[in-house]
């Protein structure tokens, strides 16, 4: 005949001892019973006592990773073809890093919190890959669109007409010179956007008259000072969080989270 099963009514851990199965209480919680009230600490609750008895494969520390890894990689291609986030490809991720973490192995509170840290890693990790190659990608388009046969013409019959203004044009040539070539409409007119074209366009034009560079030169140049403006990467991703971002995070972590912890309780219950 087989023998009942006892579990601790404390911790839910297996009693094999008689005196313990009697009692219904593991000779642990019975100890922590006799403390002093001050000194007691608070029985583990059954999930984790479990977990803390399921031997755990160091494989499923590899599988968490590899889930993560897969994870960052797929975020990332989904939204460079998108051109879209879709949030609840974060439970996917949370999923992939749990999987990978029992398929291997996995068990325990301490795989199960670390897949939690895995997968959030992996979701931030994704939207800061995937912010980089789309601020890369807009980047390309922006010069692909601006550095044009057409714009270089408009760009030298530009500097030519400036030339003609001598090296030292008034602020009221400037402001005609504006108007007649579509830097600024009549309406917006004024000496601030003359101060502003007399500092940043005027030399670039200057540069253009004096070295007349070929067509293939000029667009490397754009393509160069587009290059250099510094964009936050993680400030981007940080500006563009919203509340949905955050419940979506939330659910990845707590599925990978709950993934593990489920497998081990259900291994824990088959001792």
């Amino acid at each position: 005949m087989q023998a009942t099963k006892v579990l601790c009514r404390g911790c839910g851990a297996d009693v094999t001892a008689a005196d313990e199965m009697e009692a219904g209480i593991c000779h642990v919680c019975a100890t922590r019973a006799e403390r002093p009230k001050h000194e007691r600490v608070a029985p583990l609750p059954p999930v984790f006592a479990d977990a803390v008895r399921v031997e755990c494969s160091p494989l499923g520390w590899v599988g968490a990773i590899a889930g993560a890894v897969l994870g960052a990689i797929a975020w990332a291609a989904i939204v460079l073809i998108t051109n879209y986030e879709v949030g609840y490809v974060a439970v996917g991720i949370g999923a992939l890093v749990g999987v990978g973490a029992v398929a291997l192995g996995g068990r325990g509170t301490p795989l199960a919190v670390s897949a939690g840290v895995l997968a959030l890693a992996a979701i931030l990790a994704g939207k800061g890959i995937a912010t980089q190659m789309l601020l890369d990608r807009g980047a390309d388009d922006a010069v692909t669109t601006t550095a044009t046969p057409a714009n270089y013409a408009r760009v030298q019959a530009n500097a030519a007409a400036l030339a003609n203004l001598g090296d030292d044009p008034t602020d009221k040539q400037l402001l005609l010179f504006m108007m007649g070539h579509g830097f600024v409409e009549m309406s917006q007119a004024s000496m601030d956007k003359v101060a502003s074209f007399r500092s940043d366009t005027l030399p670039v034009l200057r540069k253009f008259a004096a070295e007349e560079p070929s067509f293939d030169v000029w667009k490397s140049e754009m393509q160069a000072r587009v290059s250099a403006v510094q964009v936050s990467v993680w400030g981007t991703v940080l500006d563009g969080l919203s509340p949905i971002d955050l419940l979506f995070a939330f659910l990845g972590v707590s599925t990978a989270v709950g993934m593990v912890l489920r497998r081990t309780r259900e291994d824990a219950a088959a001792v």
